[in-house]
């Protein structure tokens, strides 16, 4: 918990489990974890000087995306081909100027 508070919650950090696989099987991992004062007090000022309110805001409009990316998948899953016969160019009908491994539209092939 202490490298998580130090790391400022990012995922960089190592945590040496010295023995806990053993201490485990005899029950007798701690139940509290002690933390140096000055890691928190360093990180109760980091929250303090964090904008709650923009970060809120931010995971809306993060969720909003989703969600919107969510519909547009769902409305692609009720397309209905009548005919599997023919050839319809998905990307085409998406708008998308997106094209498959090998099939290049700005290579010249004749001269």
């Amino acid at each position: 918990m202490q490298e998580v508070i130090r790391a400022s919650g990012n995922k960089n950090y190592r945590i040496p489990h010295v023995r806990k696989a053993a201490l485990s099987r005899q029950g007798v991992l701690p139940e509290v974890v002690v933390v140096e004062k000055d890691v928190i007090e360093s990180r109760l000022r980091l929250l303090s000087a964090t904008d709650v309110e923009a970060k809120a805001i931010e995971l809306c409009v993060e969720v909003a995306n989703w969600l919107e990316m969510g519909d547009i998948c769902s409305q692609l899953e009720q397309l209905d081909v009548e005919n599997e016969d023919d050839e319809i160019d998905m990307l085409e009908l998406l708008q998308l100027n997106i094209r498959p491994r090998g099939e290049r539209s700005d290579v010249i092939t004749e001269i």
